[in-house]
């Protein structure tokens, strides 16, 4: 993968006016319940535990029972990021921070793969590229929120399975693919890319 400084200072322009843009809509940080949103963050530290055993109920919503294991270790993450937290007596709000820039990275991560997939197939100048991606992607975290969990790090993903397929770098896009599928059970789609971008092969 070419990197040049343009695309560096892009990623990190990138990272910034998401990361401002999701820490102006945090309604958290406003109304002073802070200690809500982290206990969100981590409530699921036990959802492994023999008491929340999942009911199928026979429908689509069935697909969600492996989200259990996401939900797991996104909490304890967050559990120990806590813990190193107050062992170092700092404030435990910077998880709150920690969250936002993860959430930022992965967008700008995101918008990185798709701006070197359109470059591979476009003359188009990259400024512009990266300017109307940022906009689609700025335009749906004020929009939306970020009250997904699982959607910027989708967007993550599926679009580093579309520059790995486009490259035919088959390990990182089975690397990717693996991570999608962990991420959301619809993931397993992206193993179709693929075969649609090296269908002649």
């Amino acid at each position: 993968m070419k990197i040049n400084t343009v695309h560096i200072n892009l990623f990190i322009f990138s990272f910034l006016v998401l990361f401002f843009i999701i820490l102006k809509k945090n309604i958290y940080l406003f109304l002073g319940i802070e200690e809500f949103y982290i206990k969100v963050l981590t409530q699921n530290i036990n959802i492994l535990s023999t008491d929340n055993n999942y009911i199928f109920a026979g429908h689509d919503e069935d697909r969600k029972f492996f989200r259990k294991y996401n939900l797991f270790l996104i909490s304890y993450f967050y559990t120990q990021i806590s813990n190193f937290l107050l062992y170092l007596n700092l404030d435990i709000n910077l998880i709150i921070y920690f969250r936002y820039a993860l959430i930022s990275f992965t967008l700008s991560g995101g918008i990185f793969f798709l701006l070197k997939c359109v470059e591979k197939i476009s003359n188009a100048n990259t400024y512009v590229i990266w300017i109307y991606i940022l906009s689609t992607v700025s335009y749906i975290v004020v929009i939306g929120g970020i009250a997904d969990a699982y959607s910027h790090y989708e967007f993550f993903f599926i679009s580093a399975c579309l520059y790995f397929s486009m490259n035919k770098k088959i390990i990182m896009f089975i690397l990717f693919s693996f991570f999608a599928v962990a991420n959301r059970e619809t993931g397993i789609l992206t193993f179709f890319i693929y075969f649609l971008f090296n269908k002649k092969n």
